[in-house]
């Protein structure tokens, strides 16, 4: 079962929302435009609803996904090596959100809800030695 660790409503004003190593220097790069999600080891960033349709509810959870969260989007590693996870809308300054149990590399599976566009993303954590 999953430990919801972190919750909150994020203003989305370009329609994504950025997850990130506090201070990380790592930033993804799109390719067409159109992803559902790009990610580097230190940074993710994941297509959203628009500001004009609301702001977008961000649930961090320690454990395996939950189905019921949604339709998986990244299955991956993040290096959080400050231990600190900032989470906002890619163009807003580092600032905690969220202090991690221990830095260092997290899997980490990203799952959304919301159609056309996600107004729900669910990250789930688990310590990559304890991922399986």
């Amino acid at each position: 079962m999953s430990q919801l660790l972190w919750a909150e409503d994020v203003y989305t004003q370009f329609p994504m929302v950025s997850v990130r190593d506090f201070g990380t220097e790592d930033y993804p790069v799109a390719e067409t435009g159109e992803e559902e999600v790009i990610h580097t080891p230190g940074q993710i960033y994941i297509a959203s609803r628009s500001d004009v349709d609301g702001d977008v509810r961000v649930e961090v959870w320690l454990g395996a996904p939950d189905p019921e969260r949604g339709r998986n989007v990244l299955d991956s590693v993040m290096t959080f090596s400050s231990g600190i996870m900032c989470v906002s809308a890619p163009a807003e300054e580092d600032q905690e959100s969220l202090r991690l149990p221990t830095p260092g590399n997290w899997r980490v599976r990203v799952c959304v809800e919301g159609e056309p566009r996600p107004h729900t993303v669910s990250l789930f954590l688990q310590p990559e030695e304890q991922a399986g």
